[in-house]
């Protein structure tokens, strides 16, 4: 995963932000299911809430992903530099991974979390979201890698995850074992009640060995990088759905065994 920390400005983006992040972590947590009876369906805030400026943002947000330019997409939300931009970077992340938006989202909102909780570090609701969002978009890899045709693409995104989300699940393992048992049980809840809105990610199965043998073909030395347009390859239902329900029913193993191998605080 590349997501990069945002680098904020102070404790006056903290402060601007935290109304939005305790109202995100709240609508997180009741789309786990494990606050049914409060929860309501996430909307994105009505429009005259944002500013032409938010507003331009986010869509510029929504075009670089549809056009998979993620270098430039990376480069833009973690630019975000003022209160109004920082509110809707996050408002974003938050929107979009609850409607099913590829892995790349989640990974990117849970960075975006964490990053305003290293200036505010008392706050144990941003760490915790933010573990929250690193545990679905690990959920996520494994749910939906057996999709990727190259399976050498999840795998890459797994091990990048697993190194650049280590705090996230340091954070985790060191709660203490009734509220480990309550995220992992909100991390699973959360990636299977998402799923039947996710579609094929094109994210999670690029950058594999197959499209860099494809690149190679080319036989240009000097393009052989990523290119925007390049289309991986998807497994028909019949073969991946089988594998997805087999690893499904061991998520909170796996994510157990996950926080078993990160070092408590």
């Amino acid at each position: 995963m590349h997501a990069q920390h945002h680098k904020t400005q102070g404790n006056s983006l903290i402060l601007a932000a935290r109304p939005f992040l305790m109202a995100a972590a709240l609508v997180i947590l009741s789309a786990t299911g494990l606050f049914a009876a409060q929860a309501a369906p996430a909307q994105q805030p009505a429009g005259p809430q944002y500013t032409a400026q938010q507003k331009e943002f986010m869509a510029t947000l929504d075009k670089l992903l549809a056009e998979q330019n993620y270098p430039l997409f990376m480069q833009t939300i973690t630019k975000a530099d003022s209160n109004d931009m920082v509110n809707a970077a996050l408002d974003w992340g938050k929107t979009r991974t609850l409607e099913g938006a590829g892995v790349v989202v989640p990974a990117t909102y849970s960075a975006l979390l964490w990053a305003i909780a290293e200036v505010d570090k008392n706050d144990a609701t941003l760490r915790n979201t933010s573990a929250l969002m690193a545990m679905y978009a690990i959920l996520v890899v494994a749910a939906d890698g057996p999709k990727c045709a190259d399976a050498s693409a999840p795998e890459h995104h797994m091990n990048n995850m697993l190194l650049q989300y280590q705090r996230q699940l340091d954070e985790v393992a060191s709660l203490p074992a009734d509220q480990k048992r309550m995220a992992i049980e909100m991390a699973v809840n959360l990636e299977r009640r998402i799923a039947p809105k996710r579609k094929n990610d094109k994210y999670l199965c690029r950058f594999g060995n197959q499209e860099q043998a494809d690149i190679a073909k080319k036989g240009d030395t000097a393009a052989k990088q990523p290119t925007l347009d390049y289309t991986p390859q998807f497994r028909p239902r019949e073969q991946w759905e089988p594998e997805q329900t087999t690893k499904r029913a061991a998520f909170s193993e796996f994510l157990n065994t996950l926080l078993k191998i990160a070092p408590a605080k």
